[in-house]
């Protein structure tokens, strides 16, 4: 009775590798103005704190920061840049809150991003 089970599960097992979407490599690079704080990036994913402003911060100083994720390709990854909370996320060069940058991952991928002003 558990023999055709048990045969059913290690064909799937086996199986599963070839569904499973490749791991992809994302860098995401910031320039900021000179004097710029902390710079978090809230976004879509787990990795980028599921929309939380203040959870994850940006690697680097001055006006280069960076944030390198891994995710599968085929996702939908959108993200925002801030300060630490939502009063104080990325503007427009018209002062404005910039919308979602939205990436669709096909593979190894960098987005370099520059923004003029926050609040």
């Amino acid at each position: 009775m558990f023999r055709p089970l048990f045969f059913l599960l290690m064909i799937l097992g086996m199986a599963a590798p070839a569904f499973a979407q490749p791991i992809r490599t994302i860098t995401i690079e910031a320039t900021v103005p000179d004097g710029t704080g902390t710079v978090f990036i809230p976004g879509s994913i787990p990795d980028l704190g599921n929309w939380d402003p203040g959870k994850v911060a940006m690697e680097g100083t001055g006006t280069k920061r960076t944030k390198v994720v891994k995710v599968p390709e085929g996702t939908k990854l959108e993200f925002k840049f801030t300060l630490g909370s939502w009063e104080r996320e990325a503007l427009s060069r018209a002062g404005v809150p910039m919308a979602n940058s939205v990436l669709l991952v096909a593979g190894d991928q960098q987005s370099l991003l520059k923004f003029p002003a926050s609040r």
